[in-house]
């Protein structure tokens, strides 16, 4: 009896240890999955990248944290090719909700060892709108040439973020901006000339001319690859000093002068205006700047290729005397050309027309004009036609 009771207990013993490794095998297999379950719920599979970082087995708060660091957050037109970049300031960072929605995606309930590669929906856009522009192309018309331009020989980077392009730098257009002025463009420009009593004479453009405006011709450009392309004319682009500060003579032949002008001679005390080529008006007692400049004043009239700013009448001109005076001279006819007040005008006051009258007795800079030669004056001329003056 007592052998067989020992038996039983022997064989009961066994089965209460098989039964206690069974339930320690079920409980431990439980808590794996449990904690498996439960770390990929909050953490992300380990062959994870999300805008090229690795975030495999961190949480939200740590993969929103090295992304924002490290992360490709915007997409960068450069060298004619779309790179994937990371900029910090002035760009938008991957929010926390959106690093959220990936850990949805690539949630397991086991641990998974499956790459998964995640960018968010505004840089593929940016991708494919930097493409896109990519491929525009604008010509830019100068006088009588064209210049392809691409979005990169333009500007140096373009990105694309909150809906629009941004355009960033434009060291790449500048070479080619001072090929465009050198061939073409004619402010400060030296050349010769023939007058119409056939002296040839050297002349130098002041105030006439023109030369590019490069801030408006980059928002110009900018503005042509934002609506796929097309064609930009320099001519809308151009600057210049005086008045007129958007230059002038763009376009117009014979070094910007066209076949229109006026030419004033110091020397000879004469004035010209020509049209189509040709003197309509011959004036040849006119009275320029006064010559000499012992009392310490200089009033010479200022040699150069100038413009006509504007025409008024009536109007009253004044200034200051060799000794302090002021004076106020009315005119019927004004046309100045220089912004400090040189001008074509009547003189109803002067009496002296000699020739010699302007080395002692000259005007304060302005070409005085007779009374009686001043309309064919004014109705020749017009507003940013050339004024030359030359001292041959």
């Amino acid at each position: 009896m007592t052998k067989g009771k020992h038996s039983r207990n022997k064989h009961g013993t066994f089965k209460d240890y098989l039964t206690a490794i069974v339930s320690t095998l079920i409980l431990c297999g439980g808590v794996y999955v449990y904690g498996s379950y439960s770390f990929n719920k909050t953490h992300f599979n380990p062959n994870v990248k999300i805008n090229g970082v690795d975030v495999g087995r961190l949480n939200i708060n740590q993969a929103t944290k090295k992304v924002n660091n490290a992360g490709y957050n915007t997409a960068v037109l450069r060298d004619g090719k779309v790179h994937i970049v990371h900029v910090g300031d002035g760009v938008e960072d991957i929010s926390k909700q959106e690093i959220i929605h990936d850990m949805e995606k690539q949630h397991t309930m086991f641990t998974s060892t499956k790459e998964w590669r995640f960018e968010p929906e505004s840089l593929l856009k940016a991708s494919e709108k930097l493409e896109e522009l990519n491929r525009r192309r604008v010509d830019l018309t100068v006088t009588n040439h064209d210049y392809e331009l691409s979005p990169t020989d333009v500007f140096d980077s373009i990105s694309f973020y909150d809906g629009h392009f941004h355009y960033h730098d434009a060291n790449n257009i500048d070479s080619k901006i001072s090929k465009i002025i050198e061939k073409t463009g004619t402010l400060n420009d030296k050349y010769q000339i023939t007058t119409p009593d056939n002296q040839i004479i050297t002349v130098q453009n002041k105030s006439y001319g023109w030369n590019i405006d490069r801030d408006k011709l980059l928002d110009g450009l900018a503005d042509a690859f934002n609506h796929d392309g097309g064609i930009v004319d320099l001519g809308n682009y151009t600057a210049g000093p005086g008045y007129n500060k958007r230059g002038t003579g763009y376009s117009l032949g014979n070094h910007g002068l066209g076949k229109n002008y006026v030419l004033v001679s110091l020397k000879q005390q004469k004035l010209w205006v020509i049209k189509d080529g040709q003197p309509v008006v011959t004036l040849n007692d006119v009275v320029t700047g006064t010559e000499d400049t012992s009392k310490g004043r200089n009033n010479r009239t200022p040699t150069g290729v100038y413009y006509i700013m504007y025409k008024k009448t009536d109007a009253i001109l004044r200034g200051q005397n060799d000794d302090g005076s002021k004076y106020a001279s009315p005119v019927k006819y004004w046309m100045p050309f220089t912004e400090d007040g040189c001008g074509l005008h009547d003189a109803s006051w002067r009496k002296n027309w000699n020739k010699d009258a302007y080395l002692k007795g000259g005007s304060h800079g302005c070409v005085n004009i007779k009374p009686e030669d001043i309309q064919s004056v004014w109705d020749n001329v017009y507003v940013n036609e050339p004024v030359i003056v030359y001292s041959d």
